[in-house]
């Protein structure tokens, strides 16, 4: 079995850890002998399953079967499924495919750039953290969006709703949707202290010393309301 090496992700969601479980009759693909099915986080109905085979990924979603080859000495350090979606994270590269999709997608990581540092899925998307940038998978986009974090800029949290994404640094608030797979910040003043996150279903609030930020993932906007001083 293989197991997240980051530890327990935070969502509002409970995420639940599969093996050996799955959704879709793949018994009846010709899957090669020995393919093991991975474990894998599940966030809802997933539409796709995801299989490892010596240095070969294989995602399914009942019908066909696509192979991903590995590196040689690639380790994988996380794999989840997302409804139509299907990513697996490894030392070297973000590694993606969809029931839409023609072929996989990948990202790889920069010479410099840590592993993961915190990983959250939601309903139809997958959301990656590194020391240098945001990047974001979701079924319903072709290719990664991505944020990159300026010199200095620090990491707080990372949270996530069923549709939804935020993660909060010293300098922005970054929402994510997955519905439009984009990343839209929201800059945070020098003297502007923030006090409480928290996601719901498709909006994300942000309570700063200053004021009230909304992240609206249908619309793919921030709201904001300053404050009254006492």
């Amino acid at each position: 079995m293989l197991e997240s090496v980051l530890g327990p992700l935070r969502t509002a969601t409970t995420l639940s850890l599969l093996a050996a479980t799955s959704t879709l009759p793949c018994l009846l693909l010709p899957l090669p002998a020995g393919a093991e099915h991975i474990a894998y986080y599940e966030f809802g109905a997933a539409h796709v399953d995801l299989f490892a085979h010596g240095r070969e990924l294989l995602a399914t979603d009942g019908s066909r079967i696509r192979k991903f080859h590995l590196a040689n000495r690639e380790k994988i350090l996380w794999t989840g499924v997302a409804n139509r979606l299907a990513v697996a994270v490894t030392d070297d590269r973000i590694i993606a495919i969809t029931t839409d999709w023609k072929e996989w997608q990948t990202e790889d990581f920069r010479v410099h750039e840590s592993e993961p540092v915190s990983i959250v899925a939601g309903e139809d998307f997958v959301l990656v953290v590194t020391d240098e940038r945001v990047i974001a998978a979701s079924d319903h986009a072709g290719s990664f969006a991505q944020s990159k974090f300026g010199a200095y800029e620090r990491v707080i949290d990372t949270i996530t709703g069923e549709r939804v994404a935020l993660v909060l640094t010293d300098r922005r608030t970054i929402g994510f949707s997955g519905r439009l797979a984009s990343l839209i910040d929201e800059r945070v003043g020098v003297h502007e202290d923030l006090t409480s996150a928290h996601a719901s279903y498709d909006f994300v609030t942000v309570a700063t010393s200053k004021r009230l930020l909304v992240f609206d993932a249908p619309g793919g906007h921030w709201q904001t309301h300053r404050l009254a001083l006492h």
